[in-house]
């Protein structure tokens, strides 16, 4: 289609056709079974042809060619300071396993990881791929990561030295709330982002995949983290459900949680975006322009505005989804054997926490545990869920917890560190306050959703949970800043300097109006799918 608008002559458009493939591959040489989005895979097309071997050897002078002939072919597009994203690859993610696989000539993985482990004051042993031994699982985890990074910045500093214009991104899977571990292909949005490796964030929105979507404002909280650390925008790819009405209410979601910028499309088997020229869903047209429409209202401001501080802080601990990884559970975990029972629900907890805060009204950021020392100072309570936090940032959390902080944990949350070292029994309680909920967000929250469909399949959430954690919250002294009368009609806070707006998602999928309070003062404004507006002063 591409191609055929430019031989008409429209606006060169086919030179702009070629999102990732035809800079990885200008030929179409890759075989097709070298596609591979499962973590368990092999690497995605794009990163097997950059590297040419394997992770810790990238082939630099095939990229820079690359990167020139893409550049080339981009020609006027590039002019003047105009910046162009380069998304070279969709949902990549490598295996433990491919560690063990090493075809580089120079010096293998092997070889690598103990200069690796040398760099980090650890003793030298092999690759360890389960739990056999937690120690070296948790450091061949952590380098397999850091390997995931070093090529794809050999990729974005290769493409930014052809042009600086050229901003390197490719579409991270969210294995963060399928597998409830963000790091299950090795893709971590904090390093990528924070490392250059990505210019930009770009994150695929699975929340689609689910009957209500709702996951995707934490998906979005997540990837916000990273991007304000690393001083970068992120964009989210949103697919449209064939119910507009969620479609619309997800994209208000998705701009309330801070996403820079939103490109619609659909999956098969017409894969199109949102444009007149490519939408073949007629019916979407009415949610899509309520939502343009609100963004064009109110996108001076908008475009200029940042998400307000939270009400409280979510934690995030990578060593957590280290931990879990392709690893089993039961809900009274002792020890590694028993994580071989069931799968692993400490992320999914994660999520249910953050959807089960926010029908509560309290609006949560993200900290991740490395930023535990410097972030949690501006957050009185602090939700955490993880069973395994690295044990340097536990000890920052219990500083924070004797300075006056209050931790709210789910049952098996903190229980042992990096080396599956176990905590002490009353050790939080000893250094602070500590209130552990008396249920499991997932289990007796979200999946309680669980219909034919998939959880979250019913829309009326359980009260009786709504109400437990109220009573938390109260004894907690946490007090919602912005709030709504319906736990399915979302409210979120943007500032733009003196300004703020309210964003609204309404996940009742009806029309309704809905009483809305702000810093002590309540309004009421009929909202349909969702809507973006600057609150009343009086």
């Amino acid at each position: 289609v591409a191609e055929t608008y430019r031989l008409l002559g429209f606006n060169d458009f086919g030179s702009l056709e070629d999102n990732f493939a035809r800079l990885v591959d200008p030929e179409g040489s890759l075989a097709p079974d070298m596609i591979s989005r499962d973590p368990g895979g092999a690497l995605s097309p794009c990163a097997q042809h950059l590297i040419h071997g394997h992770l810790c050897s990238p082939d630099s002078a095939s990229i820079t060619n690359m990167a020139r002939k893409y550049a080339a072919n981009l020609g006027d597009v590039l002019s003047g300071d105009r910046k162009v994203i380069v998304s070279v690859a969709d949902e990549p993610g490598v295996a433990l396993k491919a560690l063990t696989n090493c075809a580089s000539t120079v010096k293998t993985c092997r070889e690598r990881f103990r200069d690796y482990l040398a760099a980090n004051g650890v003793e030298p042993f092999d690759f360890c791929l389960d739990h056999s031994d937690p120690k070296a699982f948790y450091w061949t985890v952590r380098y397999r990561n850091q390997l995931v990074v070093n090529a794809w910045k050999a990729v974005a500093d290769a493409v930014a030295a052809v042009n600086p214009n050229l901003l390197v991104t490719a579409n991270v899977g969210i294995e963060l709330i399928f597998s409830g571990n963000m790091l299950a292909g090795g893709m971590d949005p904090f390093a990528l982002l924070e490392s250059g490796a990505f210019r930009i964030g770009t994150t695929e929105d699975w929340s689609s995949l689910q009957p209500t979507c709702e996951t995707c404002a934490y998906v979005c909280d997540v990837w916000r983290a990273a991007a304000t650390r690393a001083g970068r925008p992120f964009f989210m790819l949103s697919v449209m459900k064939a119910d507009p009405t969620l479609t619309a209410a997800k994209a208000f979601s998705e701009v309330g949680h801070g996403a820079n910028g939103i490109e619609f499309f659909a999956w098969g088997p017409n894969w199109l975006g949102g444009g007149d020229s490519r939408n073949q869903c007629h019916a979407m047209y009415p949610a899509l322009r309520e939502f343009t429409a609100a963004v064009r209202r109110t996108e001076d401001d908008l475009v200029r505005s940042r998400v307000a501080r939270g009400d409280a802080a979510l934690i995030l601990s990578r060593t957590g989804d280290i931990c879990a990884l392709e690893a089993k559970s039961t809900s009274t975990v002792v020890g590694a054997e028993d994580r071989k029972a069931k799968p692993v629900l400490y992320g999914k907890d994660r999520m249910a926490l953050s959807i089960l805060l926010k029908h509560c009204n309290v609006r949560t950021d993200i900290v991740e545990e490395s930023d535990i020392a410097t972030a949690l100072k501006d957050y009185k309570v602090a939700f955490v869920a993880d069973r395994n936090m690295r044990r340097d940032c536990a000890k920052a959390l219990g500083a924070w917890m004797k300075a006056g902080g209050v931790l709210v944990k789910t049952p098996e949350a903190l229980k042992a560190d990096e080396y599956e070292r176990p905590f002490a029994s009353n050790v939080w309680t000893r250094v602070g306050r500590t209130v552990e909920l008396g249920f499991a967000p997932w289990k007796d929250y979200l999946e309680w959703s669980h219909g034919p469909g998939g959880w979250m399949t019913k829309r009326d959430f359980p009260e009786e949970i709504r109400a437990r954690m109220r009573n938390v919250l109260a004894e907690t002294k946490v007090s919602p800043r912005l709030a709504t009368d319906d736990p399915l009609v979302e409210a979120s806070l943007l500032e733009a300097g003196d300004k703020r707006l309210i964003v609204l998602a309404n996940w009742t999928l009806k029309p309704r109006k809905v009483k809305i309070t702000l810093d002590g003062r309540t309004f009421e404004r009929f909202v349909n799918f969702g809507d973006i507006f600057e609150p009343p002063t009086r």
